[in-house]
């Protein structure tokens, strides 16, 4: 065992989060060692170790160190705080919650607490214990920009759950006035406004025939038309190997969907990658800077790239969604089954523009519009619509690329 006076105490767990805030996590944990091999009740040292351990993925070993804190030093935040988020990773949710719980009254200017105490509330299908949650992180978060936003949307999500349209609304327009523009906030004051019959206000933001793009683009340099173009994408996305059926935190069903084709466009992608960015361009070129317009009132200045492909068979579609991290958002046909292709079923494997995520006290009739794929149409649309994609029954494939244009700081 190793013997330390209080100074030397100190200046060890000093040295070991100097270490720590320099990124040498297993120096770091091995400092931590020989503070807590001195003091095995070190409330600073089991918590900051702790916070080293779950870094390098070790979530068991990190709660047991914050239940050692909390059990020697209950009114620790710090630490009540940390292993709620450590608890919460696995997955023991009402000891996450408690944790959370007691970390919001030790620490009454923090916003993180309560933020994700409300998150893990609305996760979990309780509206009313999450918006109680949200709105003690929303009272805190002046002082605290960048928690303001967040704090505010999820607030706002809660409320629509609860059917309280015209708070869930105010709360859209307050984080929408520390972030214009913000993706989920745009989308959910759409749902509002239409339970509260704001009928011009929803127009605006719901403006289909104004704010969706249509592009038709023409065949890359040495294809000999866009259908030639199209049998090359679809060889080549139906080969990548990130391909995952139905796979988690996605929308897709009955279906493969491919993590991001541009972080190496080969082959046709890299066509395909400069057939956005024209599209983009004319996109933008259309939809000029409007002021005071919740959508065009602004609009990234840098902005890079993502694209993904999805692949749907017998059934396939995808549930009402938005790119909530984009500005503008696409999708391009590259392959259609007979029927969907020919319209001979309806809207079957169509794409329909307006539908929200179903609330339990919704009653408004959303505005919607409906728009049928065409193999080389590429549609481009602002990323806080709700879409989806209407089943369809057939043998064949429907082969699409969608996008994001996502804005940079860099």
């Amino acid at each position: 065992m190793v013997t330390m006076d209080a100074d030397g105490l100190i200046a060890a767990l000093q040295k070991a989060v100097d270490l720590h805030q320099a990124g040498r996590l297993d120096d770091a944990i091995r400092q931590y060692d020989m503070v807590l091999d001195a003091d095995p009740e070190n409330v600073e040292a089991l918590n900051f170790s702790a916070l080293a351990h779950f870094a390098r993925g070790e979530a068991e070993t990190a709660a047991e160190r914050l239940a050692r804190a909390v059990g020697t030093r209950p009114d620790y935040g710090e630490a009540q705080a940390n292993h709620g988020l450590v608890l919460r990773a696995l997955g023991r949710m009402d000891d996450a919650v408690a944790a959370l719980a007691q970390a919001t009254a030790l620490l009454p200017n923090d916003v993180e607490a309560p933020f994700n105490l409300g998150n893990i509330h609305l996760a979990a299908g309780r509206p009313a214990e999450a918006a109680t949650a949200l709105r003690t992180a929303v009272g805190r978060a002046p002082g605290h920009a960048p928690a303001h936003a967040p704090a505010q949307a999820n607030l706002a999500r809660a409320l629509l759950e609860l059917g309280d349209w015209p708070d869930a609304l105010a709360a859209c327009e307050q984080c929408l006035a520390s972030t214009p523009g913000h993706t989920g906030a745009l989308a959910m004051a759409g749902v509002a406004l239409a339970e509260l019959g704001e009928s011009r206000r929803l127009a605006t933001l719901l403006d289909f025939d104004g704010l969706v793009g249509a592009h038709r683009p023409p065949p890359p340099f040495g294809m000999a038309d866009i259908g030639a173009f199209n049998r090359a994408l679809a060889d080549h996305v139906q080969r990548d190997a990130s391909l995952a059926y139905e796979p988690d935190d996605v929308t897709t069903r009955k279906g493969y969907q491919s993590a991001d084709l541009m972080a190496d466009p080969k082959g046709p992608l890299g066509a395909f990658k400069a057939i956005i960015e024209s599209a983009v361009a004319v996109y933008r070129e259309h939809h000029p800077i409007e002021a005071g317009h919740p959508y065009l009132g602004q609009r990234p200045a840098r902005w890079t790239l993502n694209a993904w492909a999805t692949i749907l068979e017998r059934e396939g579609h995808q549930a009402p969604h938005i790119h909530r991290s984009a500005w503008l958002s696409g999708v391009y046909y590259v392959q259609l089954p007979d029927n969907v292709r020919d319209a001979v079923t309806g809207n079957a494997g169509w794409i329909e523009f307006g539908r929200p995520p179903p609330y339990p006290a919704a009653r408004a009739e959303a505005p919607m519009q409906f728009y049928r794929p065409e193999e080389g149409l590429m549609l481009l649309f602002p990323s806080y619509m709700y879409h989806r994609t209407i089943p369809f029954d057939a043998g064949q494939r429907r082969i699409s690329i969608a996008f994001d244009v996502l804005p940079s700081l860099d």
